[in-house]
């Protein structure tokens, strides 16, 4: 005979203001008479299903779901969604989408809401009431007690920001979204039965930095360069020339396809390039210019142009552009329509409160400050003419993302300071899985983007919770970790700082030394695999650091022992980053295929924008690679050339060749990384001056083919293959000359 238990915790009795919970049943309104099948939204139907699980799983009792239009009652009754019962004071109360009210008094439980809300007010009486939390997409805990007693209790959440998303692959999922309460539909799609979403049309392409796909160079460049920016006298697609009657009509033309494919679409972007950004100079943008426009003035002159003719169609849909680099100046002249929202993208020191750095630099003129200061200018300039502000926001750090980077001390107070300057809507740029501590970092900034306006004790429980429930028995050595980091980030560091600039080398021996012990108690004393295994990762983030921080120096100037001792820690730091499924550096560059473990982990994440050309091979898979090499002249002449080079390619096939015109004519130099740093030199015959549009047509090699979407349309110069490159390697030239 087996002994069965059941998965989970042990079974807990339930009451609520006293009342057995076997004596209630979940009620929720049907539109159907009598004799014909109940019907209720999918959202109400799968809240009610959502609360019967969660009842069942910690009591083992399974209450009855029934339709409020029936005339059989159970004793006791949680009404869902606004019923046909007399004492259901939520029935008639209009919500938005994301509202929710629970009602617990005098043995009754009412939770309603909007179409989102619905479910959102579920989970919050689910973790509020009956002790359930929802950490990760894997990881739910129940705050165990032998008797959950659930007494008179109200909740009532009206959300600040009307769009909340997170980008992070700690919440793609779609279920721990709801439970999350991120109603973004980026990277994730929220269905019917969750109430659906607030996203932007067009996918993945749709969500920022939509001119390269709402007017695609590959499509409309050889024959209508026009549409393109004119910068430094030659058209560069890395821009729009905004006072084209024609580049309008592309545009609108482009959106409407997108929100064609949508359901119920409410969102569309029409925001300038990342990378290479170009401004238009032709005459009619420099008449503007003359006029007093500054370049926000001619954007958003054209994104109002853009809505006034997608709401001809569309009449409920807004679009969005954003306050960003060269465009993130307030507007001189323009104003946006009210329809159109600013996505206005944060600028700042992270180490503090967007409104704390900005008081230090106006009051104490503290320089690394200033970049917060003008953020919060421009936010609160644009919260004086516009009711539809978005912010982008980056608490993360994109240049080594396995690295500490602890910001916890300001996450509510930023959130706070967006709700009070009008901001509607806040999408966190986060990250791929990484030793950060992005898990803690989605739990937390999920909360504060539903309720900005939380209390810093209510702010510290949900830490200490989290931490607790994701690490096991050794959570305050954890915490104290979080803390000690916080205690060595004396500097002021950014969204894009190298490790020392987070704990500075002076701290480092400390940092590692004390970190390591911390962690390694916190292992020691966690009781399951995914306990261990979540600590790992905090335990490889210290390794990185003193890897990245120290490995050159010790292979430089070590002694043979050292060296030893760090290429085999380098060696374990890279399986192990592969083993948790850690696959990036950098935001967008993947860990490199790496045999030779003398190259620094520096390497794995090299990027140089400065060079006259490059390449991060971002695939999981070895491929031929073209580059165009800038070079003076007269297309179709002949041109030998030099250049400097660096790279990690490691691939024996590598050989490098350049097109003549008609065919790749090959080198006999195969680079590859060989334990340097400084570029080297090499030489390069045989090529002819030419540019991606005629290489194409000559090879058929279509325009939009991997190996050519890199290779800037508006260049021409000597086209180079690489017969090979690793998966993640990099190539970069500098230097680049005629022989």
């Amino acid at each position: 005979m087996n002994n069965f238990l059941r998965i989970g915790e042990k079974l807990s009795e339930i009451s609520v203001c006293g009342n057995d919970i076997a004596e209630y049943s979940i009620v929720f309104h049907s539109s159907a008479s009598l004799r014909s099948p109940a019907m209720a939204p999918e959202y109400i139907e799968k809240g009610a299903a959502v609360i019967q699980n969660y009842i069942y799983k910690i009591s083992g009792i399974n209450i009855p779901i029934i339709y409020d239009r029936y005339p059989l009652k159970t004793d006791r009754e949680i009404l869902i969604g606004g019923t046909n019962r007399e004492y259901d004071e939520s029935a008639n109360v209009t919500y938005r989408d994301d509202d929710y009210d629970i009602i617990v008094e005098n043995g009754l439980v009412i939770i309603n809401g909007g179409k989102r809300g619905i479910l959102y007010g579920i989970y919050s009486f689910i973790e509020k009431c009956l002790g359930v939390r929802f950490f990760t997409k894997d990881v739910e805990k129940l705050l165990y007690r032998d008797k959950i007693e659930i007494t008179d209790f109200t909740d009532s959440q009206r959300p600040v920001f009307e769009y909340r998303d997170i980008c992070d692959w700690s919440i793609f999922d779609a279920e721990f979204s709801v439970k999350s309460k991120v109603n973004g539909s980026f990277v994730r799609r929220l269905h019917a039965a969750d109430g659906g979403s607030v996203g932007f049309a067009g996918g993945f392409k749709g969500l920022v930095h939509t001119f390269l796909h709402l007017v695609p160079p590959s499509v409309y460049y050889t024959d209508k360069p026009f549409l393109y920016a004119f910068d430094n006298n030659v058209r560069n697609p890395g821009g729009l020339c905004m006072s084209e009657e024609e580049t309008l009509n592309v545009v609108v033309s482009s959106a409407v396809k997108w929100l064609d494919q949508e359901e119920s679409p409410t969102l569309v972007s029409v925001s300038i390039n990342d990378g290479e950004m170009a401004y238009c100079h032709c005459e009619k943008c420099e008449s503007k210019r003359k006029n007093g426009w500054n370049d926000t003035d001619i954007l958003l002159d054209f994104v109002n142009r853009v809505q006034r003719k997608i709401k001809e169609n569309y009449p409920n849909v807004s679009v969005e552009t954003i306050s960003y680099h060269g465009v993130g100046a307030v507007p001189n002249c323009v104003r946006p329509d009210k329809d159109v929202v600013i996505r206005v993208c944060s600028t700042g020191t992270r180490s503090l409160a967007f409104s704390e750095a900005a008081k230090k630099y106006e009051e104490d003129n503290v320089k690394e400050c200033k970049s917060s200061y003008d953020f919060v200018c421009r936010l609160k300039n644009y919260s004086e003419f516009t009711d539809k502000i978005y912010v982008w926001d980056y608490p993360y750090n994109y240049n080594q993302i396995n690295c500490a980077f602890p910001v916890f001390n300001t996450l509510l107070q930023n959130a706070r300071f967006f709700a009070e300057n009008n901001v509607k809507g806040v999408f966190i740029n986060g990250t791929a899985v990484s030793c950060d501590f992005s898990e803690l970092k989605v739990y937390l900034l999920a909360k504060v983007l539903y309720n900005p306006f939380m209390s810093g004790q209510e702010y510290s429980v949900y830490m200490d919770e989290f931490l607790e429930g994701y690490y096991g028995a050794g959570w305050k050595s954890v915490k104290e970790y979080i803390s000690f980091c916080e205690s060595l980030s004396e500097n002021y560091y950014f969204a894009t700082s190298e490790p020392t600039s987070v704990i500075s080398e002076k701290n480092s021996e400390e940092y590692i030394k004390t970190g390591k012990r911390l962690l390694e108690i916190a292992y020691s004393l966690a009781a399951t695999a995914g306990e261990k295994r979540n600590v790992s990762k905090l335990l490889l983030q210290v390794e990185y650091y003193d890897i990245y921080c120290f490995f050159d120096k010790i292979m430089e100037s070590g002694s043979e022992k050292q060296k030893k001792d760090y290429v085999l820690r380098n060696e374990q730091l890279y399986n192990g980053l592969r083993k948790l499924g850690i696959t990036r550096v950098l935001e967008n560059a993947f860990l490199p295929v790496v045999n030779n473990f003398r190259q620094s982990i520096k390497e794995c994440s090299y990027w140089d924008a400065k060079c006259a050309a490059g390449d991060r091979n971002n695939e999981n898979y070895a491929r031929e690679l073209y580059v165009i090499i800038p070079i003076e002249g007269e297309m179709g002449e002949r041109a030998d050339i030099s250049f400097t080079y660096r790279t990690n390619n490691e691939n024996d096939n590598g050989y490098l060749g350049a097109w003549n015109g008609e065919k790749i004519v090959d080198n006999d130099a195969n680079p590859t990384w060989c334990d340097f740093k400084d570029f080297k030199k090499i030489y390069l015959k045989g090529g002819i001056i030419t540019n991606v549009d005629e290489f194409s047509a000559k090879t058929g090699i279509p325009l939009s083919d991997l190996r050519l979407n890199l290779i800037p349309r508006h260049l021409k110069g000597v086209i180079m293959r690489v017969k090979s490159m690793n998966a993640g390697a990099y190539l970069f030239v500098e230097s680049p000359s005629k022989i």
